[in-house]
């Protein structure tokens, strides 16, 4: 699993500061959303400017706020930007926003997105002389069509809820983006096996297709400041009747209504209560180190987690303070998994099972895959005394370095103590995951 960002700023220029910080850092994909107040696409071309290793993606781009032609062109251009590294997140927004923001009519809206993606490659695809397109919803005729200097194809992800949608991501779609509310449970359980019926039905393999979401990611020093924020978005985000399909069997149907009812009257705080119900199976929060380790709940369900900052709700300097702490997260995920570098740690953090918040100074030098080495020096009263470690059995430190620090947990599990000397150089038994 890899692991990006929402850059959720409102001000362009504070989001920039964002994208090059964590393109710094080595994080592995950089988005951007759209909504009444910005633009997906031109904040994408602008993330592409300013950065050089990062994904740049859209999540979302609505695919019926612009005109086929309209949305094709500008995609092609931040491709060209991107040199090849953006990926277009689309999917088909609500009807009310359809009507009511883009005035358009969304009728039909699985049929239609599946149409809109197929128009949408051969636009991409063209290059030069006539182009038309005859769909049931899409018409396109001009005499000249002539693109020979840009990108001919586009990584395009669809994003869905309900199992219609779902299944035309398999069937035209490189991948699937989970909304931001949708638990690991829902993605395993229901999003996979629609998206491997929607790729059969096409004569897809579906092992091809990337399983994206994005999670609500709340990371501060203040754990209970954290949990608010996302407690808050999840509430907000659980509204929508639209998004029953993300609450099977009726889950959490008291609290959807609490939350609809406080949202109705402008209630911030009725709707953060509603959330605290939701907010553990549907996000990640806390300490940038509590994040890393709920992360692990998708690991196994997902290919890229898309960390979403809670807007609801939230000053907009608490924003960017969250940005800059999930960008820890994620390029310290990163910097295991794909880039093997040599970091020092300054916080030693471990936890044993049974016992929360153990905290052991001390420093290591760590290259991916390598044992720790662990050294003293930290503090004066530790010199020449033992690190105690509790091992669990067949486990593993974890490590999420980012550019100067890094944090380790111990995995559950159970098995004596063992002692580690204070001298510098000293083989630690475990090593970091990549």
């Amino acid at each position: 699993m890899q692991v990006g960002l929402v850059v959720m700023d409102e001000d362009p220029a504070d989001a920039l500061t964002i994208v090059r910080a964590a393109d710094r850092a080595g994080i592995h994909s950089l988005w951007s959303i759209d909504y009444y107040n910005r633009s997906s696409l031109t904040r994408a071309a602008a993330f592409a400017a300013v950065s050089e290793t990062a994904i740049v993606g859209t999540s979302v781009t609505p695919l019926f706020a612009r005109a086929p032609l309209a949305l094709a062109a500008a995609a092609a251009d931040v491709q060209g930007i991107a040199g090849g590294r953006f990926v277009l997140g689309v999917g088909s927004s609500t009807r009310r926003m359809n009507q009511d923001w883009y005035g358009t009519a969304l009728q039909h809206p699985a049929p239609q997105v599946r149409e809109r993606i197929e128009l949408i490659r051969r636009l991409t695809a063209h290059r030069s002389g006539p182009f038309r397109y005859e769909g049931q919803f899409d018409q396109v005729s001009m005499a000249h069509y002539d693109r020979t200097a840009l990108p001919d194809s586009l990584t395009i992800l669809a994003a869905g809820v309900g199992e219609h949608m779902v299944r035309v991501a398999g069937e035209c779609a490189d991948g699937f983006v989970g909304h931001t509310i949708a638990s690991a449970g829902y993605l395993r359980d229901t999003a996979r096996p629609l998206l491997a019926e929607g790729a059969a039905r096409a004569g897809r393999d579906v092992a091809g297709l990337r399983m994206t979401t994005q999670i609500v990611s709340a990371a501060s020093s203040d754990p209970r400041a954290a949990r608010r924020d996302a407690a808050a978005q999840v509430g907000f985000y659980s509204t929508p009747k639209g998004y029953d399909a993300l609450f099977p069997d009726g889950q959490f149907a008291a609290e959807r209504i609490a939350a609809r009812d406080a949202l109705a009257r402008g209630d911030v705080a009725g709707v953060i209560a509603a959330g605290e119900a939701m907010v553990e199976e549907r996000a990640v929060f806390g300490t940038p180190e509590d994040v890393a380790g709920q992360l692990r709940r998708y690991a196994d369900v997902i290919d890229w987690a898309i960390l979403y900052p809670p807007h609801f709700g939230v000053e907009p300097e608490r924003i960017h303070a969250n940005e800059l702490s999930l960008i820890e997260v994620a390029s310290g995920w990163t910097s295991l998994r794909a880039q093997p570098k040599r970091v020092r740690i300054v916080t030693f953090d471990v936890i044993d099972p049974g016992q929360q918040g153990v905290e052991i100074l001390g420093h290591a030098e760590v290259t991916t895959g390598q044992p720790v080495r662990v050294a003293a020096g930290q503090r004066e009263d530790q010199a020449s005394r033992l690190l105690r470690v509790g091992a669990a059995a067949g486990g593993e430190l974890v490590a999420y370095p980012a550019v100067d620090t890094a944090f380790w947990r111990l995995l559950a599990g159970s098995a004596p103590q063992r002692d580690l000397t204070e001298t510098d150089g000293q083989q630690a038994g475990v090593h970091a995951e990549h």
